[in-house]
């Protein structure tokens, strides 16, 4: 399938937001080695409900599902004590930002802050597709 999308003319991919399955990541980096590979928040929140009582499986996902649609860039932090590193962090609030940017009517908050970040991080890879 990356491969077909390479061939249709996809040049890079910045982030690619999966679900656990086993050589997805390794197959990720051998078509588009630059890209960041992340885990979708759906499977994310399926693999830690295994460890939740059945009776309260749909409390946890109700309360799970507040935090990450949340619409300030504050839950989605204060939901996550700490993050593997400065990348992982900038991921959660670029996808956040991408997510919510859909139902605000205004800008996303600090957009030009985050374009700028995004900017520092790619490079090229990122200014060559935004409009000026």
């Amino acid at each position: 399938m990356l491969e077909d999308l390479k061939r249709r003319g996809v040049e890079d991919v910045l982030f690619f937001c999966v679900d656990g399955l086993k050589g997805f990541k390794e197959v990720i980096a051998d078509v588009y080695p630059q890209s960041i590979v992340q885990r979708c928040m759906v499977h994310m929140v399926r693999s830690s409900t295994r460890f939740v009582k059945d009776k309260d499986i749909k409390a946890v996902c109700a309360d799970l599902r507040k935090i990450y649609t949340s619409a300030t860039m504050r839950k989605v932090t204060k939901a996550k004590g700490a993050w593997t590193d400065e990348k992982a962090l900038t991921k959660q609030l670029f996808l956040a930002l991408t997510t919510n940017e859909k139902s605000w009517k205004r800008q996303a908050f600090n957009w030009k802050t985050v374009q700028k970040e995004l900017m520092e991080q790619f490079g090229e890879r990122f200014s060559k597709w935004i409009d000026s």
